[in-house]
């Protein structure tokens, strides 16, 4: 076996290193399984100790080993998640509810029903890393300056659950507030809807009417005030989903 063959086999799976490494230590070799056996009536003298060492040393390397592969994936992942956590607490910490803006009211809402959706995958990976910070500690691994320990990528979590829980109340405070919003802001979508196709069926270039770059233009106009539209559409639907209005 080969270290690149692992090294392959491992990947960047953190879980597939983890539990290569947990395997392997529930199967470390003792001596009884060299056990001197009567072979051949004392023809042959098996050396067992010898034999019992060579692969102890053989082990002791393959865990060593995954044990630096686990490190390393383990200084990425919890990298990586340490500041993805902290960057969505802070960023809702700065979002303020803005019941006068649509846009600020649905991305608030949509960042909080993101958190509670994401919740069981940060779980799970957090208990990776704990099982993976356990194992360093049985085997005494050398840890690098800039490890972050679990109790701080636990704290990390907690954080985030605890500040989204804060602007969940304020949304449920405001609850009617948010209600009577989304509905005017349906309707005021609706009708410009209605004005923005009543003006294109009125005003929609005409070969013979139009020069080619007014009518591009006016092209131009009416797509942005669709997207425009659209934009507004798609706010209002998620924020109603989410909340249980029903509006759209």
């Amino acid at each position: 076996l080969e270290e690149s063959a692992v090294e392959r086999f491992v990947g960047s799976d953190l879980n597939q290193c983890l539990q290569s490494l947990a395997d392997l230590l529930h199967q470390r070799p003792s001596l009884s399984t060299f056990r001197p056996q009567n072979c051949f009536n004392g023809l042959l003298d098996f050396k067992y100790d010898e034999a019992f060492s060579k692969v102890l040393t053989k082990y002791n390397f393959w865990v060593s080993y995954l044990c630096n592969q686990l490190l390393s994936l383990y200084l990425k992942e919890s990298t990586k998640f340490a500041e993805e956590l902290r960057s969505r607490r802070e960023h809702l910490e700065q979002n303020a509810l803005d019941v006068s803006s649509l846009r600020n009211m649905s991305q608030l809402v949509r960042e909080i029903d993101a958190v509670k959706e994401r919740l069981r995958d940060r779980e799970e990976l957090l208990n990776s890393l704990k099982k993976s910070h356990n194992l360093f500690y049985v085997l005494h691994a050398e840890l690098p300056p800039e490890f972050l320990f679990i109790e701080q990528l636990e704290a990390d979590l907690r954080a985030l659950c605890e500040c989204s829980t804060k602007k969940e109340a304020i949304l449920s405070k405001n609850r009617d507030i948010i209600v009577r919003k989304l509905e005017f802001e349906a309707q005021r979508v609706e009708n410009l809807q209605a004005a923005v196709l009543n003006s294109w069926s009125k005003e929609k270039p005409v070969a013979v009417e139009w020069t080619p770059i007014d009518a591009l233009s006016s092209i131009m106009v009416f797509e942005d005030s669709y997207n425009a539209l659209k934009s507004d559409v798609q706010l209002i639907s998620d924020s109603a989903k989410i909340m249980l209005v029903p509006i759209i």
